[in-house]
Formats: structure tokens, C-alpha cells, sequence
């Protein structure tokens, strides 16, 4: 799929399932963004993606903070720079105060598996 594509057809419809109602669908959302925010524009991943997943962060669910700490960890090769340096920090140190056992362990892994970038 081309970038283009993805940012101005699929993406719109995709954006809808941050918010729905029904948990699996949020939770379904922030996996999917591991195959497609490679190919979008920095710029719509910056400006949006990272805000909603910012909200699932503090999302009722702890599966869904769990999965989204985790898919910020895969996502973190992918992202441009300065979104690095802002998202990553503040998303990872979050999970590392979350109630739940398994988001505090997925805010440990993530940071761990992007060390590298942190030296830079």
C-alpha cells in the first residue's frame, strides 16, 4: 500500500477505533498501527496517531495501556525524531506508574528494547 493512500483513505476510517466503545476494537486499533504507521506521513503520525495513543495510555482497560506501551516500543524505529525524543520518554515512564503489573512490565521492555535511542 502506498503512504498516500494509507494517510487519506484508510487512516480516517482506522482514527474511528482510538474511541469506539468497545474495548476490543480500541485495543485492535493500536495493534494495527504496527503496519501502517511505517508507511504514513510523519507529519499525520506526529499530529494524531501519537495523541491517541497518548489517550489510550490512561485508557480504563489495562490490556489496552499494556498493548499500546507495547506498540509505541515496535513503533519507536519508525518515528521520526523529534516525536523520539518528546513520546517515547514520557509514554514509557507513564507505564512505569501504572497500577497494573503487566503495563509497569511492558514500560521496562519498551524502554529497554529503545535504548539505542536515547544515546543519541
Amino acid at each position: 500500500l502506498q503512504g498516500s493512500l494509507i494517510d487519506s483513505e484508510i487512516y480516517p476510517h482506522i482514527a474511528a477505533g482510538f474511541s469506539h466503545p468497545n474495548p476490543t476494537m480500541r485495543e485492535l486499533t493500536v495493534k494495527s498501527m504496527v503496519h501502517f504507521v511505517p508507511k504514513m506521513n510523519p507529519v499525520v503520525v506526529e499530529g494524531d496517531v501519537m495523541s491517541r495513543m497518548a489517550k489510550l495510555q490512561l485508557d480504563p482497560e489495562p490490556g489496552i495501556r499494556t498493548n499500546t506501551t507495547i506498540c509505541l516500543g515496535l513503533l519507536a524505529p519508525n518515528l521520526p525524531e523529534k516525536v523520539q525524543e518528546r513520546v517515547l520518554v514520557a509514554a514509557f515512564s507513564r507505564a512505569l506508574r501504572d497500577p497494573f503489573g503487566p503495563a509497569r512490565i511492558s514500560g521496562i521492555k519498551s524502554f529497554h528494547s529503545t535504548i539505542q535511542i536515547y544515546g543519541k
